[in-house]
């Protein structure tokens, strides 16, 4: 693995800081950052170095990697931004689909976590994760996000932390749902 720069590493902890709420378990699904230069495939000629993939998730041994493309993408034209947009996306994976933050219970599959059918729900997806259905005044928060629950999830947790207004607008039930699980109540 590459090290992060002291930017690189500022900028994770400021993501880790806005998830300190959800960080409250004793047993954390995330264990690790890591960050490379490219991402592997896997594609019909076999595995293959791309430069598209931003981050990943590997639920497996509880990692995210970043690659230099994490500062890279389209969602936000600041690359600050966009890396922290990053990290927050992939925080998401590991924090909320097969974990529930609010009762620190792991689950085999995102479809038996209380959280992401609740998510489901409220965003629009048949109970199966198949189907989205958007109406005229609450759409998933990017094109990316009618990829799956999961990913709907990361990419609406994304611009909640860093483009709020932007979910708000596009959806004001993600925005809610977001705003209650991220909200200290105290």
């Amino acid at each position: 693995m590459i090290k992060f720069t002291d930017k690189e590493t500022k900028k994770i902890q400021e993501v880790l800081n806005k998830y300190q709420r959800l960080l409250k378990c004793k047993k954390q699904q995330l264990q690790q950052i890591g960050r490379t230069n490219k991402a592997i495939t896997k594609n019909k000629a076999g595995c293959v170095a791309e430069t598209d993939t931003m981050g990943e998730w590997f639920k497996d041994n509880g990692t995210i990697v970043l690659t230099d493309s994490a500062s890279t993408g389209s969602d936000f034209k600041d690359s600050a931004k966009q890396f922290r947009g990053t990290v927050a996306h992939e925080m998401s994976h590991a924090m909320m689909n097969n974990f529930d933050p609010r009762t620190c219970k792991s689950y085999t599959n995102y479809r038996k976590n209380p959280l992401m059918k609740e998510y489901m729900k409220v965003a629009g997806w048949n109970v199966t994760g198949t189907t989205l259905t958007e109406t005229a005044t609450d759409k998933a928060p990017t094109n990316y996000g009618k990829t799956n629950p999961k990913e709907d999830l990361a990419e609406a947790t994304m611009l909640y932390l860093y483009e709020p207004e932007t979910l708000k607008s596009r959806s004001p039930k993600r925005y809610k749902f977001i705003k209650e699980l991220f909200e200290d109540k105290k």
